[in-house]
């Protein structure tokens, strides 16, 4: 535990500056926090208060998928979801490494692997669209499986499991980043009044 972290106590509940890591925190306080604190990135926030916010996040994204299945407007809540939270997110990110000393700037190494592998992924149906002039999606369905078949045959599974293994590779990173311990040190990101 740091110097400045603030723990609340059992029975009674103690109003920490927003500024403070929270150890212990719960998922409705950490919830709160991610949207009182939604354009911090500077600042600390403790595994719990980052990981309870990711949990959160990922269960109204499951929500609106739900829900976009038995009503269409809600497929427009989901992409509208990830674009309201992606500054949240990359907010706590950044707060959550500051905690573990480590700069901001260290989230953006899975997030380009994780893009690399995306991009090795679907490269070969890219090319396979650009190389057919496809422009209407039913035209596209009906020759994609022969295509892709045909592109699939010249190499380029091996870029789909580079791709998959990239993804693997962020994902671990992901992890091992923000399960870092916090750090005492993990101050120095603090905002200086």
């Amino acid at each position: 535990m740091t110097a400045n972290t603030t723990k609340p106590s059992k029975g009674r509940k103690v109003a920490s500056p927003l500024d403070d890591p929270v150890v212990g925190i719960g998922f409705i306080e950490a919830s709160n926090r991610l949207f009182k604190k939604w354009r911090r990135f500077y600042g600390r926030a403790s595994r719990s208060e980052f990981w309870w916010s990711v949990l959160y996040v990922w269960l109204m994204e499951v929500l609106f998928l739900v829900l976009s299945q038995f009503f269409e407007s809600f497929a427009f809540a989901v992409y509208g979801w990830w674009v309201v939270m992606s500054i949240p997110m990359l907010a706590i990110s950044a707060r959550r490494l500051h905690d573990a000393n480590l700069s901001g700037w260290w989230m953006l190494v899975p997030y380009m692997c994780g893009f690399a592998g995306i991009g090795l992924m679907l490269a070969p149906f890219i090319k396979v669209i650009i190389a057919l002039g496809i422009t209407d999606p039913v035209q596209f369905a009906s020759v994609s499986s022969k295509a892709i078949a045909q592109q699939l045959d010249g190499g380029s599974p091996l870029m789909v499991l580079g791709g998959i293994l990239l993804l693997v590779v962020a994902t671990v990173l992901q992890t091992v980043l923000f399960t870092r311990p916090s750090k005492p040190e993990g101050a120095r990101f603090d905002k200086q009044s």
